[in-house]
């Protein structure tokens, strides 16, 4: 299955085969993930995938990662050509107060849309371990 070119980042000024001229809604999925923190050192990668609605892997759009909680952004990262967006947090979890609203809270992933794909949004949990 061959990704959606994001047409917005000046890559492909036509819209994809099969996404028609009004916005289309967009799937993005979190996924729970395991951290690790051993002698002050976190180490764990949050991830979440974004898709048409009916599967088709969408590259190159802005996913951005917030601790739910409080809502502080651990950073932005662009999606790879089957549609995943990966951030590292290791920083984050080594910090106590990060880890534990982290681990008590989860993550947020946000997608804001653009000009062809709707906003979207989605939570996932972030387990925290020796």
């Amino acid at each position: 299955m061959s990704p959606i070119i994001n047409p917005s980042q000046g890559q492909d000024t036509k819209l994809p085969p099969g996404v028609g001229q009004a916005r289309q809604s967009v799937r993005l999925s979190a996924h729970t993930v395991r951290g690790s923190l051993i002698q002050g050192k976190g180490e764990t990668v949050i991830e979440a995938r974004l898709t048409t609605t009916d599967g088709r892997p969408i590259k190159d759009a802005s996913i951005e990662f917030l601790l739910k909680g409080d809502r502080t952004v651990y950073g932005t990262v662009d999606t790879d050509p089957e549609g995943y967006a990966r951030y590292p947090v290791g920083a984050m979890l080594a910090d106590v107060q990060g880890m534990v609203i982290g681990a008590v809270s989860g993550y947020i992933a946000h997608f804001e849309g653009n000009e062809y794909f709707k906003e979207a949004q989605a939570e996932a949990s972030v387990h925290v371990g020796l």
